[in-house]
């Protein structure tokens, strides 16, 4: 009878425990998040939930009661709150306000936007690698080519110049654009990842969500926020003293070329937009392909 106890005892003790080893991030309808940002106020540091919308040890490990707490997630509100030690964090749904329909006949012409040059051109441009998880978006806004009465996004490609062979995981942010000609908000509401392998062309086919070009153009970006040890390599790069030291990079690296376009990123969700002009510079656009079907 007393083993019996001792074993119910130890079971409960071991749920309890297992409880408050992760923090559990749901919708409003009771369903996991997936992929989301969050970050330490107090600290400035910043993680990634899984696709289960579980933060576990590295995340628990750093926060403490009182702390102040940042949430963000595609298709959901950003919410900040005081760390109580509670184990499930709940976020609202948000809804996207999207570019206006319009309706046509025919069956449209495709055309590239962004980028048109061919992958073989890009070794003599610039890579812009990255040595710490990239929480922010970054990435370029891409103009709509001429008048256009309707244009579809079907899909949308970057270049990894780097292809070290570890499966790095990146997001695809699609962003609408404000008055200010900056980017305003999100136009997904769900989460479009891919992982890179090699180097070449990373492509998100995009033609069953029906995705619009407005007629201010779209702020198309990208987000790695994987943080495993193994999606790292070693790299020597130059320091302004001209030494030559071993930094730790991702095995991914974003393409770059000539260009007249708009470089844009912020360093978190809760960040303002940096922008980036650099006219007919080797490292002025994040080589960004966008491949619409036109109406004109």
């Amino acid at each position: 009878m007393k083993t019996g106890v001792l074993i119910i005892f130890s079971f409960l003790q071991y749920s309890s425990l297992a409880q408050v080893n992760c923090i559990q991030v749901k919708g409003d309808d009771n369903k996991e998040v997936q992929y989301v940002s969050v970050a330490i106020k107090n600290d400035k540091s910043f993680y990634v939930s899984d696709d289960k919308g579980s933060l576990c040890e590295k995340f628990v490990s750093k926060i403490k009661t009182g702390d102040t707490i940042l949430f963000s997630a595609i298709g959901y509100q950003d919410r900040e709150l005081i760390y109580s030690g509670n184990d499930t964090i709940i976020l609202q749904r948000r809804f996207a306000l999207l570019p206006e329909v319009v309706l046509v006949n025919g069956d449209g012409e495709d055309e590239i936007w962004g980028t048109k040059k061919n992958s073989s051109l890009f070794g003599g441009y610039c890579s812009m690698g990255f040595s710490d998880i990239l929480i922010q978006s970054m990435g370029r806004i891409v103009y709509p080519e001429g008048n256009f009465k309707k244009a579809e996004v079907l899909s949308i490609s970057f270049y990894d110049t780097k292809g070290q062979g570890a499966k790095v995981p990146v997001r695809l942010r699609i962003y609408t654009i404000g008055k200010d000609s900056l980017p305003m908000t999100d136009y997904l509401t769900e989460n479009i990842v891919v992982d890179t392998k090699k180097k070449g062309w990373i492509t998100f086919n995009l033609k069953e969500k029906r995705l619009l070009m407005s007629k201010e153009g779209l702020a198309i970006c990208l987000e790695l926020f994987a943080n495993s040890e193994d999606l790292y390599h070693m790299e020597k790069v130059r320091t302004n003293d001209g030494k030559f030291i071993e930094k730790k990079f991702y095995g991914f690296g974003l393409g770059m070329e000539n260009g007249r376009g708009l470089t844009v990123m912020k360093y978190s969700s809760w960040d303002p937009w940096q922008v980036s002009r650099l006219i007919d510079h080797p490292c002025g656009d994040i080589v960004c392909k966008v491949k619409v079907k036109v109406w004109r």
